[in-house]
């Protein structure tokens, strides 16, 4: 263990006793860390004890991510399809338990001075916890320093249910989306809407089509129009009866 785990790795407090019982009992006991040249490292210590008279094996341990770069995931997701340009570093620490029949996890993942495309995002925080079903995992964090909301409920066997919520408030859109060719105008168009984003999908069944529904509660354009002699005269809509002040 002291060869592959280096000294600075995160530990649950019953990591090492977990390891050591799984040995014991006929388990494995995984160890192993690695570290990225252009950054980002990873340091991993899972156990899988059994329990015996048929029950399945419990599991334990901690796997943590530190300081991955952003850039990474993007690369690894154009690969299989479009994907936006994002940048920032990633952490995690997961703590894993319950069976290899129905896993469960608890812990953080943060991501520090995170952006996509032109929109800054800032620091994010994420926390997972447990639930009372043992088949769910919650997570909820929030970002854009406290304007979107973030709330989860991930299912960790088939058909692996994802329920997702995200509330923003005031949010802006021309930064993330490319208005002005969106719609066809001729001048620059700015936007911002304050609602949530709800999405159900079953990841383990591609035939089953994901639902998402979008609930605007403010939605208000502003078009960078000019007049005759080049002066700004900007044009303001507000499509919902709420949007009345400025973001």
């Amino acid at each position: 263990d002291a060869r592959c785990r280096r000294p600075t790795a995160p530990l649950d407090d019953d990591d090492l006793s977990q390891c050591a019982a799984a040995k014991k009992s006929g388990g494995v006991c995984v160890v192993g860390s690695a570290t990225r040249v252009d950054g980002g490292s990873i340091d991993a210590t899972i156990s899988q004890q059994p329990v015996g008279r048929g029950k399945p094996d419990t599991l334990g341990g901690t796997v943590a991510i530190t300081d991955l770069p952003m850039s990474l995931l993007t690369r690894v997701l154009s690969s299989t399809g479009a994907a936006p340009r994002a940048g920032g570093t990633l952490s995690a620490v997961l703590h894993l338990g319950g069976a290899t029949t129905l896993p469960s996890a608890t812990g953080s993942v943060t991501l520090l001075r995170g952006w996509i495309e032109d929109a800054i995002i800032g620091n994010t925080g994420l926390t997972l916890a447990a639930t009372d079903d043992p088949q769910w995992i919650a997570i909820s964090g929030r970002a854009l320093d406290g304007r979107a909301e973030l709330r989860a409920r991930v299912q960790t066997v088939f058909p692996f249910t994802v329920d997702l919520n995200v509330r923003g408030h005031r949010l802006e859109l021309d930064p993330v989306l490319d208005l002005q060719a969106l719609v066809g105008s001729p001048e620059p168009l700015r936007a911002w809407t304050t609602g949530s984003v709800s999405l159900h999908a079953e990841l383990g069944r591609p035939s089953v089509e994901p639902i998402v529904w979008v609930e605007l509660d403010e939605l208000v354009a502003t078009y960078e129009h000019r007049d005759a002699d080049g002066r700004p005269q900007p044009l303001r809509v507000a499509a919902l009866p709420n949007a009345t002040d400025q973001p």
